[in-house]
């Protein structure tokens, strides 16, 4: 399990399947990746987040959603209004249905 670097995605492992938590307030919510060997790392340069797998001769990268991993970011720096943004731009998938709720959550704590 690991997190990825300046947010709050978690990324594991269960045999050949690369799982994704985008919403962490969401542990139900989960996007899974057929893999064909074991991560070795989670990149983040030039806009891209990409998790890196050694399937033995190759090493294969799986991108990961970067508006998924920046709404989190939004959320902390209480950056509503852009999180919508976001949120807006995406299709209604079970990620994203936990984000509005969770962005629903936080910023009626306000």
């Amino acid at each position: 399990v690991q997190w990825v670097p300046g947010s709050d995605v978690v990324v594991a492992q269960s045999r050949q399947k690369l799982c994704v938590w985008y919403s962490i307030e969401a542990p139900d919510r989960v996007t899974v990746h057929e893999v064909k060997g074991d991560i070795e790392e989670i990149e983040r340069s030039n806009g891209r987040t990409f998790v890196v797998v050694d399937e033995g001769i190759n090493t294969v990268e799986y991108e990961l959603d970067e508006a998924l991993i920046n709404f989190g970011s939004c959320l902390d720096r209480r950056q509503f209004a852009h999180a919508v943004d976001i949120l807006e731009e995406l299709p209604l998938t079970p990620e994203t249905e936990a984000m509005w709720r969770q962005l629903a959550d936080v910023a009626t704590e306000e």
